[in-house]
């Protein structure tokens, strides 16, 4: 039973354990082929509904301008309607669009708050009702986009809000000079 002067059970013990190796490696490799399939649904996901949003975002600064328009002679400084093109930038990202529709929002409501008439126009009316109709799609699809970019930065272990901010808070003190230690 001896071959070339090696043990059969040695020769045989390596191929078992060679085998071992090998199906531990295409579990590994299969395992790290789903993640990456997972990571790369999930960064889909998130883009696909960043699309969405960034469209009703674009719809709703639309319908904000026409509104505008219909309240430019309450409007005397011309903040809402600098904000609404704010809004209506293209080169803003989703989340800029999205504060400038709030910041509108907020104008208007002081507008209104001011010249309580505006809401007896019927135009006015109608606008704001697709105007709130789309806040809530708008909502929606934030909540939607949250949750799916959640998902991503859960999946890439993308750093935490949490974990930004302490990185922030010492790299602030280390600019005041300060050290850490000291600073507790």
């Amino acid at each position: 039973m001896d071959y070339s002067g090696i043990p059969i059970y040695l020769i045989l013990g390596f191929i078992i354990l060679l085998a071992i190796i090998l199906l531990l490696a295409a579990f590994f490799m299969r395992k790290m082929a789903k993640k990456q399939n997972e990571l790369t649904f999930y960064e889909q996901d998130a883009g696909n509904k960043e699309y969405d949003l960034d469209l009703l975002l674009r719809d709703q600064a639309e319908r904000l301008s026409y509104l505008a328009v219909l309240l430019q002679k309450y409007d005397a400084d011309g903040k809402l309607r600098q904000t609404v093109a704010d809004a209506q930038n293209e080169e803003r990202s989703v989340a800029e669009c999205y504060k400038s529709i709030q910041s509108a929002g907020r104008i208007m409501n002081d507008m209104i708050a001011k010249n309580p008439q505006i809401i007896e126009n019927p135009m006015y009316a109608e606008l704001m009702n697709e105007i709130e109709i789309n806040a809530r799609k708008i909502h929606e699809f934030k909540e939607k986009y949250n949750t799916a970019a959640a998902k991503y930065n859960k999946m890439i272990k993308a750093p935490t809000n949490a974990d930004i901010a302490d990185k922030w808070d010492f790299e602030e003190k280390e600019i005041l000079g300060a050290s850490p230690e000291m600073n507790q």
